[in-house]
């Protein structure tokens, strides 16, 4: 089901037009299927927007009509931005159906603005009557209530609207209230806004994590203020337990100042916020890895990690660069700590063996201990299959070990043929690659196998080709064969050999077929 048919046709409608008026400041692609951007609603800074055409549920837009997964114009705009095809369907449908809109009629915008208003503020279109006697009864009311309840039905009416409240009548009192530079008033309220705007950047590419939240004078006061103010401590807890801030490097101070004001309870409610948030930042390039290290670090910080956890915590979250270096940056004890990470890496299955190996080179950076680097060149090996770690390996007393438990452990035919070539064992890399899983590499090592194994390839590469041959009549079938005419010309007397090889189906049941003999000729032409 597609954005369109997941909204309803008003927000389909009203999505249309935010696109043709340019509504749409942002748009980029963050997959296949995943798009985000900012579209200009009525308030003045634009609606944050993310979209899933394959998954129309999974879109986001932090407007409040969107709360609870429904398809607001906003989306809907998006969609057409990265959709023109559909924007054109929908323009040719608009024409043709709704004729009978005047869209110059003066009150047409005005109609639908104040249906926005109305539904997507609401949820639903309002059928209010006023009672024609509502002046009066309102005055009554008022007159009758007395100065508290006055109050509180104030304040109660002043809160749903913030933003309008603010604007329409607390503008000065704010700047009153905030007057004194140096006090922690002044202060939260300047550290609110600049939160505010590092949380709302959605740049996130882009956005620079190394910048810091707060100065050293900020950070002093807000501790005084946090220790010894209980009633501004709940003022600052809202200011600062923000988790799209914990992707900043200096967020790290924060978490220690909450962990050593709260109760347990609070602390581990605030990492389960944490965690949740860590596991939604999809948003963030591959190679930026700085934000959710933040993230790790802050969790980090919260918990009470033995060196087993920590340990544990390192593995599953070795890609995270940033944040197993302050890891091992900040350990007490480096040599227990690689004790209890090699023996999780040796007993765990599943891996990840781009990055373990990392770990490993930073432990003997740190311990300057061999057999860590001996670790550290066999894992990497198992990653890349480079043979210079096996010559690293080579100078190890322990080679034989790691040789063989490469051999037990791995089937990966690369990996394989690199130990054979290394120990010279031509025998045993000619039967790993005799057979039709491996043939791609058989060709790949003719060079290294034909001195002394001519014969055993061209036997096995005349029968694949025959039997391929064999399979169909058609050209694309004939190519394929061809591969094995080209792995033939690169053996000892290659020419010579394929040339009997064309001689024999000259005079067989194939010599007419012309195709067949095109593409043994483009084949040996082109290796």
């Amino acid at each position: 089901m597609s954005i369109l048919n997941s909204a309803s046709g008003k927000s389909v409608y009203r999505g249309y037009n935010y696109y043709k008026e340019g509504n749409v400041k942002k748009c980029t692609q963050l997959s296949e299927f995943e798009f985000e951007g900012e579209v200009q609603g009525s308030n003045i800074k634009p609606y944050y927007v993310t979209i899933n055409t394959k998954h129309p549920k999974k879109s986001f837009c932090d407007c409040p009509f969107a709360n609870g997964n429904t398809i607001c114009k906003h989306m809907v705009a998006l969609f057409f931005a990265v959709s023109p095809e559909d924007f054109s369907d929908y323009e040719v449908w608009i024409e043709n159906e709704y004729e009978e809109y005047d869209e110059d009629e003066e009150d047409y915008d005005d109609y639908y603005d104040e249906y926005d208003r109305r539904d997507d503020y609401n949820g639903y279109k309002s059928n209010f009557e006023r009672p024609i006697f509502f002046d009066e009864i309102l005055l009554n009311f008022v007159n009758n209530l007395s100065q508290d309840k006055l109050k509180e039905i104030l304040l109660d009416e002043l809160k749903k609207n913030e933003e309008y409240t603010l604007n329409k009548y607390l503008k000065n009192e704010v700047q009153k209230y905030c007057e004194d530079k140096d006090d922690i008033k002044s202060i939260l309220d300047k550290i609110n806004k600049k939160f505010y705007r590092f949380s709302h950047d959605y740049d996130y590419n882009n956005k620079d994590y190394t910048e810091n939240l707060l100065t050293q004078i900020e950070k002093e006061k807000i501790s005084n203020t946090y220790i010894n103010n209980i009633q501004m401590k709940n003022i600052i807890d809202k200011v600062i337990l923000n988790p799209e801030l914990a992707t900043y490097d200096d967020y790290n101070w924060i978490a220690t100042l909450y962990k050593s004001n709260n109760s347990k309870k609070n602390v581990q409610a605030y990492i389960e916020k944490l965690t949740s948030f860590f596991d939604t930042l999809k948003h963030y390039s591959i190679k930026n890895t700085i934000p959710k290290s933040n993230v790790l670090i802050t969790i980090y910080l919260l918990n009470d990690y033995n060196l087993q956890e920590t340990a544990q915590s390192l593995v599953k979250n070795c890609k995270y660069k940033e944040y197993v270096d302050y890891i091992l940056q900040n350990c007490n004890d480096m040599n227990e700590l690689y004790k209890q990470f090699n023996k999780i890496v040796e007993n765990e299955k599943y891996i990840n063996k781009e990055y373990i190996p990392n770990i490993y080179y930073n432990f003997y950076l740190n311990l300057l201990n061999d057999d860590i680097y001996d670790k550290y060149a066999y894992y990497s090996f198992q990653h890349n299959k480079k043979m210079l770690y096996l010559f690293d390996l080579k100078k190890s007393s322990n080679f034989n070990y790691y040789i063989d438990k490469l051999m037990k452990n791995t089937k990966d035919v690369i990996a394989l043929e690199n130990i054979y070539l290394f120990l010279n064992k031509k025998e045993e890399l000619l039967n790993l690659l005799l057979n039709k899983e491996n043939e791609h590499r058989l060709i790949a090592n003719i060079d290294n196998l034909k001195d002394e194994y001519n014969n055993e390839i061209l036997t096995y590469l005349k029968a694949r080709f025959y039997e391929v041959v064999e399979n169909e009549k058609s050209r694309d079938n004939y190519r394929k064969a061809s591969f094995y005419v080209k792995g033939i010309s690169m053996l000892n007397n290659g020419e010579s050999l394929v040339n009997s090889l064309i001689n024999e189906l000259k005079i067989s049941k194939y010599s007419k077929r012309v195709a067949l003999f095109d593409e043994i000729y483009h084949a040996i032409k082109n290796k």
